[in-house]
């Protein structure tokens, strides 16, 4: 399962993604003792999870933009445990990825940060191979456009798997391209059984097949 969001106006909905079959499956999850607030899940941005290493459990963090401030939305969800290492941070507007490790004392120490030459937007880890799969922007200009400050361009979009150790990166592939006509303004990416889902700021997530990935 590969969880995500969709912003339909101003309050979005919690999507699960099952990209196993020949046809993703979509599933609107239900959300139970959610607060009873009308901008619950207003103008939904960012999504991750985060698993806690002592009891297994599950979170998930979803950022929010309604009217009145912006908020994080935290749920517990069910899901096989998972283990966190390094902890990444992307530094947009200098193209730069960051590295820090999570220290006992719950501070976090810095690693090492690599230049991407794209804009990094979310960054997803595979769970098995410790891989990053980033949504990127290439031209970020563009992006920007969007908004109507110079006028409206299409933004192309940009993938990339980055292989990393604690000393670095150590490799950097670009895995999907495109100048905007099949997705624009790509923001996240996750691979899975040989399957990549690329979301979009602006439209539909779409599913392309990854026939091979160099180790």
């Amino acid at each position: 399962m590969v969880k995500g969001f969709n912003w339909e106006g101003d309050v979005g909905q919690l999507l699960a993604f099952n990209i196993s079959g020949e046809k993703t499956q979509e599933i609107t999850l239900n959300i139970s003792n959610s607060p009873r607030r009308a901008d619950f899940l207003g103008a939904p941005h960012g999504i991750t999870t985060w698993t806690d290493p002592d009891t297994g459990e599950v979170f998930l963090y979803v950022l929010t933009h309604p009217k009145a401030e912006d908020r994080i939305e935290v749920f517990e969800v069910q899901k096989s445990p998972v283990s966190l290492r390094t902890v990444y941070m992307a530094e947009w507007g200098k193209k730069t990825l960051h590295a820090y490790r999570r220290e006992s004392n719950n501070k976090l120490k810095p690693l090492w940060k690599e230049y991407l030459d794209t804009g990094i937007d979310n960054i997803n880890v595979d769970q098995e191979t410790g891989d990053l799969w980033i949504g990127s922007h290439p031209v970020t200009w563009r992006i920007v456009d969007f908004f109507g400050i110079f006028g409206k361009h299409t933004a192309p979009s940009q993938v990339l798997r980055v292989k990393v150790s604690d000393g670095g990166v150590d490799a950097v592939e670009e895995i999907y391209s495109d100048n905007g006509e099949e997705i624009a303004g790509s923001t996240a990416a996750v691979y899975a059984e040989g399957k990549l889902m690329v979301a979009s700021v602006f439209e539909q997530a779409i599913t392309c097949d990854v026939e091979y990935l160099s180790k």
